[in-house]
């Protein structure tokens, strides 16, 4: 596993160095955004793909899965799938505007409401061109929503971190 994420890392650094540096990180209304990215929740490791969508200048929501991986036992007969991964909505403050940062550079934070739980969440994007960037976000599980199956504390009252590609479309 070590050797594919060192192998990623060379590529998108590859990719990225060879890119023209002239793209905004978040770009209003006009900015649509899918990522892809690690996740490690409560210690527990995954990935999670989202979508970002410009309302104006400062605002933006968007939507998240995330899965983490998960040891099965010997006398487990069924996957646990539903237990480690949720799909949540969001809502995003932008900073870029207000505190005049580079283009290339955004810091946002918002709340987020999932099937497992409502956070907190606050991120910083730097694209290297117009497509591709990068991003890292830390939110904070406060409560669970609806209960999971059989681990309730998967999620809940747990920090989240994130990293990963940004692909503007």
């Amino acid at each position: 596993m070590h050797g594919v994420a060192r192998l990623f890392a060379i590529l998108l650094l590859s990719f990225c160095s060879a890119t023209p540096l002239f793209a905004q990180a978040f770009d209003g209304e006009d900015d649509s955004k899918i990522y892809l990215g690690y996740t490690n929740v409560g210690g527990k490791h995954g990935c999670e793909l989202g979508y970002d969508e410009g309302i104006n200048d400062y605002l933006s929501y968007g939507a998240r899965f995330t899965i983490l991986a998960n040891k099965v036992e010997n006398n487990e007969e069924e996957s646990r799938i539903l237990d480690y991964s949720d799909f949540g909505f969001y809502f995003n403050f932008h900073w870029m505007e207000i505190l005049k940062l580079p283009d290339q550079l955004d810091i946002y934070m918002g709340p987020m409401l999932s099937f497992k739980t409502a956070s907190f969440q606050t991120g910083v994007r730097y694209n290297f061109s117009e497509l591709f960037g990068l991003y890292a976000s830390c939110q904070y599980n406060f409560f669970e929503t609806f209960k999971p199956r059989r681990d309730a504390d998967v999620f809940p009252h747990k920090f989240a971190f994130s990293a990963g590609i940004t692909i503007s479309i």
